[in-house]
This record gives C-alpha cells, sequence and structure tokens, in this order.
C-alpha cells in the first residue's frame, strides 16, 4: 500500500512546497521595498594626491538609478560664480555618501534639502542662502577634514562670506531632518548680519 501512495504524497509535498514558496515571495514583495536598480555608467573619480579620490568634473552618469552631474569644480551640484551675490551667504557641505547623496537625486540630498529650508526661513529677512554639495562617497573624516581646509583657503581668503559644513551623517532620516532644521535656524543670524540686515 505505500508504494501505491508515494507518488501522491511526493506530489502533495511539492505542491504544498511550492504554494508556501510563492506565498512568501508575494508576501516580501508587499513588506520589502523594490531592488535597487543601476543605470550606466556609474558616476567615476579621479586620483588626488590629497584626498585619494574626487569625483571627476564634468560628468553625466547615475548614483543608482539617479542621475549624477558634477560641475566644473567636480561636485556634484550646479557651477557656480566665483564668489556669491551680494547677500548671499554660500554654504558648502562636505561628507561622505550621504552628503553625496548615494541613490538619491539631487534635490533629495541634505545639502538641497537643507538650501531650500534655509532660504525658506531667511525670505522674511531677505536672507539667501547657496549650499553646494561637496560630498564625495567613500569618502573618511580625514579626507572631509583635507577637503574643507582647501575649500576654506582656496574660497575664503580675506573674505567672510562662505561657511563649511562637515557631515559624517546618522543612518536615520528623522535625526538627519532635526540636525538640517537645527543647522539652518543657526546659520540664518549669520545671512541677516551678513545681508547688512
Amino acid at each position: 500500500m505505500f508504494p501505491r501512495r508515494a507518488p501522491a504524497n511526493l506530489f502533495l509535498a511539492a505542491g504544498s512546497t511550492v504554494f508556501a514558496l510563492l506565498l512568501i515571495e508575494l508576501a516580501l514583495r508587499v513588506v520589502l521595498p523594490p531592488p535597487i536598480h543601476f543605470r550606466y555608467p556609474q558616476e567615476s573619480y579621479a586620483f588626488d594626491p590629497q584626498i585619494a579620490h574626487v569625483l571627476q568634473p564634468d560628468q553625466r552618469a547615475f548614483t543608482h538609478d539617479q542621475a549624477v552631474v558634477t560641475n566644473s569644480h567636480g561636485l556634484r551640484d550646479r557651477d557656480f560664480a566665483e564668489r556669491p551675490e551680494p547677500g548671499v551667504l554660500r554654504v558648502l557641505a562636505v561628507g561622505d555618501s550621504q552628503t553625496f547623496g548615494n541613490g538619491l537625486a539631487l534635490a533629495d540630498t541634505w545639502p538641497k534639502q537643507l538650501e531650500g529650508d534655509l532660504n525658506r526661513l531667511g525670505a522674511e529677512q531677505g536672507a539667501r542662502f547657496e549650499v553646494v554639495n561637496g560630498g564625495i562617497s567613500d569618502s573618511d573624516t580625514w579626507q572631509q577634514v583635507r577637503t574643507s581646509l582647501a575649500a576654506m583657503r582656496r574660497e575664503c581668503a580675506g573674505r567672510g562670506d562662505a561657511l563649511f559644513i562637515p557631515w559624517d551623517g546618522h543612518n536615520s532620516a528623522v535625526a538627519n531632518a532635526v540636525i538640517a532644521e537645527r543647522i539652518a535656524r543657526e546659520l540664518l543670524p549669520l545671512a541677516t548680519r551678513g545681508a547688512g540686515r
């Protein structure tokens, strides 16, 4: 009697296993986010004797599936005039992949969100800001310090219209939002003082 039921039992076990796996697959598709999609070319880097690597200037590429355009200085941002317009406080955000915005559109990076917050908060007082995204993926604190020092020497020679924010972020969107808002509120008095208000 056992040999007759073996194929039926085997078929039932295999069918149950396939059904269970399909249910697990469906449940995971509902619970988990979609997989990361990569578009190519991904952003590229050049050797730098001071900090090991920097973003290639003037490139059009992707970070995951989001567009990356670097300016002539190799920063993931638009090109800026050498000097900010009168009444504008320029902020350089220096950091790692969280500042650069791995997998994010430029508008979704914290430097651009900070720029929007600063300009919204400062609009009533006539303060304006430019926040430059100076993030470099896979950089460490020592590299970010060197980047900041080089930028300060270049941008602030005898001037006080630039500010640098080093950031080695937290893996929490809520904490990042709270910190960005705190930075925005602390920068507002600097900008209004610089704008002669």
